[in-house]
């Protein structure tokens, strides 16, 4: 099975050429393109000079987008799958090789993706893949008005999570990340091609993943495939989050029935939900420290995220007296709020406490105050 892997530059080409070296010396790689969407002649040099000479580089001369810069990476070539990889992603030793037996055990599975982690050290493994489905955006749009709404999505998906985050197997999944999927080449053209032009940045892959489903194309995730993603969010990132999301709404959700139901929903918005939090100042060197109920000494699982909700939230197993949220994984949320939370691992039931941290807006001394 023949393999290309795509990955697209904005102005990070160190991290660039550090993704390629994890690909440049695996056989299951047969193809490596960069696109370079910098607009900096500089830049372009400097990725010409040090990517291996394997490595073919695509100058698009303008920014055009992450889905456009991967659709002009593909341009002329027909292999048998495709690997999408962010710059701040890596795959692991022998995570292709994983990704592609699962991709060949049945004519019909049209993507795979690795277990992702979010740290170096793999404690810290990172949310299943999720598109706004029919289903999904109709209990969206209604927990504006009723709050359990919201709460129900919030425990479905916290069993999902923990589904996803113990498999041993392949699991069935309705989404992966653009971000590390290998995708048949076949499930790709079937679906109307990789990325819809209307598209410029966020939810391109939300698009091919709902085309891949309403194709009947299954996907799924291989444990076995390790990958690392050094995930960031900041309130820039909501920002374009934000501006993308009117593209797929326009799709999918703009029809009378979505209009409709989308008045409604926000006709009598439910008042605004307030909750007392532990807000934790600057941490210590080590992290943010919290204290895990005795009950729940023996197993727990910490989650961190930047929704009230958890949805979505990255996740770490553990026991003991204490869970440490590290200080190098908490700087990768900037700019605004976040939330942790330690609890069970069965069910939340067992009792948890909610903490929320902001490390942009806290002093040097770490406090908690109720």
């Amino acid at each position: 099975m023949k393999c290309l892997a795509i990955l697209v530059n904005f102005h990070c080409a160190k991290l660039i050429v550090e993704a390629v070296d994890s690909l440049a010396h695996d056989p299951e790689c047969d193809w490596i393109h960069v696109v370079d969407n910098s607009e900096s002649e500089l830049e372009a040099a400097w990725l010409q000079k040090n990517l291996p000479a394997r490595v073919k580089l695509i100058v698009s001369g303008t920014n055009i987008g992450f889905g456009q810069a991967c659709n002009l990476a593909l341009e002329g070539i027909h292999p048998d799958s495709v690997l999408l990889l962010n710059p701040d992603a890596r795959l692991m030793p022998g995570a292709l090789g994983w990704l592609k037996k699962t991709l060949s055990t049945s004519k019909d599975v049209g993507a795979v993706g690795p277990r992702v982690f979010w740290d170096d050290a793999c404690h810290f493994l990172m949310p299943p893949s999720t598109y706004p489905s029919k289903q999904g955006h109709v209990t969206d749009l209604l927990g504006h008005r009723w709050a359990w709404m919201n709460a129900m999505k919030a425990k479905q998906f916290r069993r999902k999570s923990m589904i996803y985050w113990s498999a041993n197997n392949p699991v069935r999944v309705s989404a992966l990340s653009g971000g590390h999927v290998l995708l048949r080449y076949q499930a790709v053209i079937s679906v109307s091609g990789l990325f819809d032009s209307a598209f410029f940045m966020y939810w391109e892959d939300s698009d091919l993943m709902r085309r891949l489903n309403d194709g009947g194309w299954k996907l799924f995730m291989e444990p076995c495939a390790k990958a690392v993603h050094w995930y960031e969010h900041s309130a820039s990132k909501d920002q374009m989050l934000d501006h993308g999301w009117p593209a797929f709404r326009e799709k999918y959700f703009s029809n009378w029935f979505w209009r409709k139901l989308t008045h409604f929903a926000h006709s009598r918005r439910r008042g605004s939900r307030t909750r007392n939090l532990t807000r934790l100042t600057s941490p210590t060197a080590t992290g943010f420290i919290m204290k895990v109920p005795t009950h729940l000494h023996a197993s727990w699982v910490l989650e961190v995220s930047p929704s009230i909700e958890f949805v979505p939230s990255i996740g770490r197993f553990g026991h003991g007296p204490e869970a440490l949220l590290p200080i190098q994984l908490a700087t990768r949320f900037k700019d605004r709020d976040y939330y942790i939370r330690v609890g069970g691992v069965d069910s939340l039931s067992d009792g948890y406490e909610t903490f929320v941290f902001n490390i942009t807006q806290q002093p040097n001394n770490f406090a908690e105050q109720g």
